[in-house]
């Protein structure tokens, strides 16, 4: 008879932390009580771009430099293609093969970088100038 009360007690704790996680994680579609994190957008310059690999180096707000492997159309890079003074238009690149590829970003191209979860770039937006383009525009390939 004395083990009744606490019997009692700890049916009605464990009652009353079910109904807590029922209410406040699966009701709510979470599995754990876990922290999401958001894409993050950040600003950057660019110091260095090599399209064979993917490969661009930039130096961050806070003046680290990052290097960052591009692959779309995992990656979404979005570049101008208007002269100074033009109405704006951009291009979004959509593989590596794409002539904008080559010359889609120039030393001091200033950029917008949407970071995912995981600090990988979802979204490398260019800026501009892209002042090297003329000097570095690829040949058009046939078919393309």
């Amino acid at each position: 008879m004395k083990r009744l009360p606490t019997i009692l007690l700890l049916v009605a704790v464990i009652t009353a932390g079910t109904l807590l996680y029922v209410r406040f994680f699966v009701s709510t579609g979470k599995s754990s009580p876990t922290k999401t994190s958001s894409p993050q957008t950040t600003s950057a310059s660019v110091s260095s771009w090599d399209p064979t690999t993917g490969r661009l180096v930039v130096t961050m707000a806070d003046k680290k430099t990052v290097v960052l492997q591009l692959q779309p159309p995992t990656t979404i890079i979005i570049i101008p293609i208007s002269a100074a003074g033009q109405p704006k238009d951009e291009r979004i690149v959509m593989t590596m093969n794409d002539n904008w590829w080559f010359t889609a970003f120039c030393p001091g191209d200033m950029l917008e970088i949407v970071m995912g979860a995981s600090l990988v770039p979802t979204e490398v937006h260019s800026l501009g100038p892209r002042s090297c383009v003329r000097m570095n525009l690829p040949a058009l390939r046939v078919g393309q």
